[in-house]
């Protein structure tokens, strides 16, 4: 059996858990809970189009940027300066905000 493994890095801009697969943010995509979307840039324009995920994570990004503020309003668990590149798309993880914390499963 493989073990899980743990991405500590980043920082939580909305507290909260999800478990989905990594899908990689596209434009004019929908997205629903099973869903944990990245992001190579921290805008707002993506938050609000991806606000149908399970989690978001953001290779830049900060506690106060709108973005950060939009998910917080929207409730959807995000972590901002995450090394994406350690992510593949259709991973199953489990995104627990508050710790910081991505867990590849």
């Amino acid at each position: 059996m493989k073990a899980n493994k743990i991405i500590q890095s980043g920082m939580c801009v909305c507290p909260g858990t999800a478990r989905g697969f990594i899908r990689f943010f596209r434009q004019n995509e929908r997205y629903g809970k099973e869903d944990i979307v990245v992001m190579e840039s921290w805008l707002t324009q993506q938050v609000m189009a991806a606000k149908g995920a399970g989690a978001l994570l953001s290779k830049t990004g900060g506690l106060t940027s709108h973005a950060s503020i939009i998910a917080r309003e929207l409730q959807i668990p995000a972590i901002v300066s995450v090394d994406i590149q350690s992510l593949e798309k259709s991973q199953e993880v489990i995104v627990e905000a508050e710790e910081e914390q991505i867990t590849i499963l």
